[in-house]
């Protein structure tokens, strides 16, 4: 029986095609999530720095410092968070974003004594529609990569 435009499963071909398929798809989702993660950390790093903060001023070494208010980015004080802010992609499952300062955590997730400035979430999440793009067209060029043997 001929067939036109059936992928034939029982000879293997069909199977290779698919492998083939979900290979270039999950090398997608990685190359678009390598193509966001330098951006997000650029974002968490720029709400950081950026003015204005609305929370209390203090003086801090005969210095005007104006902390930044709960829900806010922190604001900068030393430049060790800004500066420790990396991110890393494991797989094509999985982008993290992290800080390598020891109170990281208490800023983004608040403790009994500091209320949440969470610098990481907001920031990935600035940058959720940029994910979701540079994850498409990573999917859709591997898709053609793997469907026309280029790239």
């Amino acid at each position: 029986m001929a067939k036109v435009g059936i992928i034939s499963i029982t000879d293997g071909t069909g199977l290779k095609v698919i492998a083939r398929s979900v290979g270039a798809f999950r090398k997608g989702l990685r190359r678009g999530m390598q193509a966001t993660a330098p951006e997000i950390v650029k974002e968490v790093q720029r709400g950081i720095l950026d003015p204005p903060k609305t929370g209390n001023i203090y003086f801090i070494n005969g210095n005007l410092h104006q902390a930044s208010a709960p829900g806010e980015f922190p604001a900068e004080l030393t430049g060790n968070l800004r500066m420790g802010v990396e991110s890393k992609v494991n797989g094509y499952s999985e982008l993290v974003v992290g800080d390598t300062v020891d109170y990281g955590k208490e800023l983004e997730e608040g403790s009994e004594t500091t209320r949440p400035r969470p610098h990481l979430k907001t920031g990935a999440l600035n940058k959720a529609r940029e994910l979701g793009q540079n994850l498409g067209r990573g999917v859709a060029v591997m898709l053609d990569a793997a469907a026309y043997g280029s790239k």
